[in-house]
């Protein structure tokens, strides 16, 4: 990870090995207008996220080929009732599926982007002995050495 000013100077960054560069202009531009014109949007998410409102959290947790949930449909799942959570959208490769249909089955390697309340997702992470998504390249790799 990098930190850059200068817009320019990024695709070189990326290029000499960073992963990923942060260019604190562009998020506070983003976050201007973003604070413009959804103004609602970004209280709540100060409120819920931030400041403690409502201990929401929006999570990631990575399918692995021995998950639980590899192979079955959000629909099967019945996340929102069981667990209280909701899917808000799954990164398959360079594909990111938003909003996914109750038929979109999870598949090894996907990432699913989740929000529920802390002490939800925390259940559901210990009853279905999941990963939560930290480092996700890094259980990738050993799962493809096999690991």
């Amino acid at each position: 990870m990098a930190r850059s000013e200068d817009a320019g100077v990024i695709p070189k960054m990326l290029k000499a090995g960073a992963n990923r560069v942060i260019d604190p202009y562009a998020i506070g531009g983003r976050r201007l207008a973003s604070l413009v014109l959804h103004p609602a949007v970004v209280d709540f998410l100060e409120t819920t996220l931030r400041r403690g409102g409502a201990p929401i959290s929006i999570e990631d947790i990575l399918i692995t080929r021995d998950s639980p949930l590899a192979g079955r449909s959000i629909a099967e799942l019945n996340l929102n009732r069981h667990y209280g959570i909701v899917v808000l959208a799954i990164i398959r490769g360079d594909e990111t599926l938003v909003s996914p249909a109750a038929e979109c089955v999870f598949k090894p390697g996907d990432q699913v982007i989740v929000m529920a309340t802390v002490e939800q997702l925390e259940q559901f992470v210990r009853e279905m002995e999941l990963q939560e998504g930290v480092n996700r390249r890094e259980r990738l790799e050993r799962e493809a050495k096999g690991a």
